[in-house]
C-alpha cells in the first residue's frame, strides 16, 4: 500500500506541475531580463540601480537612443541622482561620437562640400555638448582636477586654446 501511495503522490505532483506549466504557457513565454527590468523600472521609478542596469542592457544591444531616453526619465524620477546624471552624460557623448563617426564615413565616401560641412557641423555640436558636460561636472565636483584636465582637452579640441590653457594650469 505504501508503494501505491507514493506512486499516486508522484502522479499527483506531476499533474500539478503540468497544470502550472500549462498556466504559465497560457500567459506567454517568460519575460527576458530586459523585459523584466522594463517592468521593474516602471513599478519602482525611484530605484537608480534598475535604471543603470537597464540602460547598460540597452547600450549592449545598440539601443543608445532608448538608453538616453530612459536615463532622462530616471533623472527626473530620482531628483537628478548623480550616478544617473553622469551615466546620461556618458551616453550623450557616446551618441555624439557615433554621429561624428558616421559623418566622417559619409564625408570620406562622398567628398563634397555638403558632406564636409555636415561633418564640421556634427563636430562643432559634439565639442559644444562635451564642453557643457565637463563644465557641469567641474561645477558638481570642484575639487576633481582630472575633470578640469578633461575640460581643458575638450576646449583645446574645440580650438579654445586660451581657456584650455587656464584649465590645464588649474589641473
Amino acid at each position: 500500500a505504501g508503494e501505491s501511495d507514493s506512486a499516486a503522490h508522484e502522479l499527483s505532483q506531476r499533474g500539478e506541475h503540468a497544470a502550472r506549466g500549462q498556466a504559465a504557457h497560457s500567459l506567454g513565454p517568460p519575460l527576458s531580463r530586459l523585459q523584466n527590468l522594463e517592468v521593474l523600472v516602471r513599478d519602482q521609478p525611484g530605484n537608480v540601480d534598475l535604471y543603470l542596469e537597464l540602460a547598460r542592457l540597452y547600450l549592449a544591444r545598440g539601443r543608445d537612443y532608448e538608453a538616453e531616453r530612459l536615463l532622462a526619465r530616471g533623472r527626473t524620477a530620482t531628483e537628478r541622482d548623480p550616478r544617473l546624471e553622469e551615466f546620461a552624460e556618458d551616453v550623450t557623448m557616446l551618441r555624439l561620437a557615433k554621429k561624428v563617426s558616421a559623418a566622417q564615413k559619409e564625408a570620406e565616401a562622398d567628398d563634397t562640400p555638403a558632406a564636409r560641412e555636415g561633418l564640421a557641423s556634427v563636430v562643432r555640436e559634439r565639442d559644444r555638448v562635451e564642453i557643457e558636460i565637463f563644465l557641469e561636472r567641474c561645477r558638481r565636483n570642484p575639487g576633481d582636477l582630472a575633470l578640469r584636465l578633461e575640460l581643458g582637452r575638450r576646449l583645446a579640441w574645440a580650438g579654445q586654446l586660451d581657456q584650455a590653457c587656464e584649465r590645464f594650469e588649474e589641473a
